[in-house]
This record gives structure tokens, C-alpha cells and sequence, in this order.
């Protein structure tokens, strides 16, 4: 009984070293060459956090295995500077199509259930984040970072 049991142990501690040595199923990432770039973006002259920038890549684009879509979101001082394997590492290099849209999250009502809380809405009421014509165009070159002009967003 104790070596059937022994046995057991053994194919238990085998599988488990066997399955801790792969890459557990994951994916590998093709990652493509970054250029760094950073912005600020203003909201009617202030700058303003949680705004979200979103990169749109309009021209020849080397797809890594991310997302088409790229995004950053503005900090207190209103500088943001877009992701794309780690936080603020940039972007590949190709022209992008900059969209804005700022939709603060409400405070939370206390002793309200989550259909009853407020719904986010934009503040700059779509004015900036049409993906068709969008309100600013970049261009990001391999190894030369970009520093994007501040973009003053208006509410009204």
C-alpha cells in the first residue's frame, strides 16, 4: 500500500514539475521597436488627470501581437505618455491618428446599488474622439522621440 502510494507522489511531483517548467500556455508576445513619445493635453486651459489619449495607427503599421489601438492617460499635471508592453514605454513607429475624450469617474452614492450610480459621460461631448477625422496626426520615426505640442481641449 505505502509504494502504490509512493508511486502516486512521484507522478503527482512529476506533473507539477513538468507543467512549472513551460510557459504556462501563454502566448509569446512578438514585441516591435519603441520610440518614445509624451504629450500634454489641457482642459480649457488647465491641465487635467484622467483624460484618456487614444492612437489610432492610420498609416503602415508593424503589428506586434498588442493591441491595434493604443492608449495613455493623462496624470494631475496633464502629461501622458502611451504604453504598449510596459507602462509609458511608447510607441512602434508608424503615423497615428490622436483622439481625446475625458470622462471623470463620478463619486460613488453611497447606499445605492451600481445600476442606481451615476454614468460616466465625456465631458468634452465627443467633440475630439472621432475615429474618422481625428483632431490630431502624428507621425512616430524609429529611435527619435517624440514630444507632442500641448493639445487644449475645449468643453464647450
Amino acid at each position: 500500500m505505502f509504494v502504490r502510494w509512493r508511486w502516486c507522489f512521484v507522478v503527482l511531483l512529476s506533473a507539477c514539475c513538468l507543467v512549472s517548467c513551460g510557459d504556462g500556455g501563454k502566448p509569446k508576445i512578438k514585441k516591435v521597436p519603441l520610440t518614445k513619445v509624451t504629450g500634454k493635453v489641457t482642459v480649457d486651459g488647465a491641465p487635467q488627470p484622467l483624460v484618456v489619449v487614444t492612437f489610432i495607427p492610420t498609416g503602415p503599421f508593424e503589428p506586434s501581437d498588442r493591441a491595434q489601438t493604443l492608449v495613455a492617460v493623462s496624470d494631475e499635471q496633464g502629461n501622458y505618455a502611451p504604453s504598449t508592453y510596459e507602462m509609458r514605454d511608447g510607441l512602434p513607429a508608424g503615423e497615428y491618428g490622436v483622439i481625446f475624450s475625458w470622462t471623470p469617474v463620478p463619486p460613488l452614492r453611497l447606499g445605492q446599488s451600481d445600476e442606481d450610480q451615476p454614468e460616466p459621460t465625456d465631458k468634452l461631448n465627443g467633440k475630439y474622439s472621432d475615429r474618422e477625422n481625428p483632431p490630431l496626426k502624428i507621425k512616430v520615426e524609429s529611435g527619435k522621440p517624440l514630444v507632442i505640442d500641448v493639445m487644449d481641449l475645449k468643453t464647450s
